[in-house]
């Protein structure tokens, strides 16, 4: 985090952090947006980070889950993947089951 401004932008005070399993349990939508200034986004690996957390903690409840799903799903609409948010997608793909998840990954061409 060399960017100062970046680094204060992700460090929440105490009790202000944003609650994964709390945002899985309901409807919300969580937007990620950054434009990419050259051929690499400045918070790819923040916006990698955060996307990689949601999964996890997703797999983790659709694991532990009376049905072993999710529930509701999870949609994770993945736009300019390879520059702006680079997550392990192959992987994730085949996991799908468990979190009973939609994935939808956008490349341009």
């Amino acid at each position: 985090m060399a960017d100062p401004a970046l680094a204060a932008s992700v460090l929440p005070g105490p009790g202000d952090g944003f609650d994964i399993p709390a945002f899985l349990d309901g409807t919300g939508t969580v937007y990620l947006i950054a434009e990419a200034v050259s051929e690499e986004a400045p918070v790819a690996p923040l916006f990698a980070a955060m996307a990689a957390e949601i999964h996890w903690v997703a797999a983790q409840t659709g694991q532990a889950s009376s049905s072993g799903r999710l529930d509701p799903p999870l949609l994770m609409g993945l736009d300019e993947v390879t520059q702006i948010c680079p997550v392990p997608l192959p992987f994730w793909l085949s996991d799908s089951g468990v979190i009973s998840s939609l994935r939808r990954a956008v490349f341009d061409v």
